[in-house]
């Protein structure tokens, strides 16, 4: 594993009932913010969270989790 580790930046729109699979980032650090409406998220061994407008969640590297829009 290197010595630094960097962030992914990446713009998802998720549409009503749609999820995203469960995944994870080999190296980077994830940091998702809800933009509009929202977004439940699963670290996978836990329960669900909800989270709305102006939410900043992040995920460590090799964090397995999912997201979908709750509608």
């Amino acid at each position: 594993m290197p010595d630094t580790v960097g962030f992914l930046f990446t713009s998802v729109v998720v549409d009503i009932r749609i999820a995203v699979v469960s995944h994870w980032q080999k190296i980077n650090s994830l940091l998702q913010v809800t933009v509009e409406g929202k977004i439940a998220i699963q670290v996978q061994g836990k329960e669900p969270e909800y989270f709305g407008e102006g939410a900043t969640v992040s995920f460590k590297p090799g964090e397995v989790h999912k997201f979908w829009n709750p509608g």
